[in-house]
């Protein structure tokens, strides 16, 4: 089993600080000090990132028209006064 080296601090301020390992903190830096060139983009596989928006021109166009009909849907909105009296029903110690 390996043992992991944790960093030590002489001084008294940093005595309740926890430390992760020494080699982890390095891997994490050093990942991502380092920017991507065009051609490790470029090898990326895009397939395997989520996609949170449209993946297509037509589902962009059919996002964008059902937010213009919901605009002035009075159902999908509220007044500022209403959402203040909701969240202080809800959480009083907003007030």
């Amino acid at each position: 089993m390996e043992e992991k080296e944790y960093p030590t601090f002489e001084e008294e301020e940093f005595s309740g600080m926890v430390a992760e390992p020494v080699e982890t903190l390095t891997m994490a830096n050093n990942h991502q000090s380092v920017p991507l060139t065009h051609d490790e983009l470029d090898d990326l596989d895009w397939d395997n990132y989520p996609v949170f928006g449209p993946k297509t021109l037509d589902e962009a166009i059919a996002r964008i028209e059902k937010a213009e009909a919901e605009i002035n849907d009075p159902t999908k909105w509220v007044t500022s006064e209403e959402l203040d009296r909701i969240l202080f029903e809800k959480y009083t110690w907003l007030r």
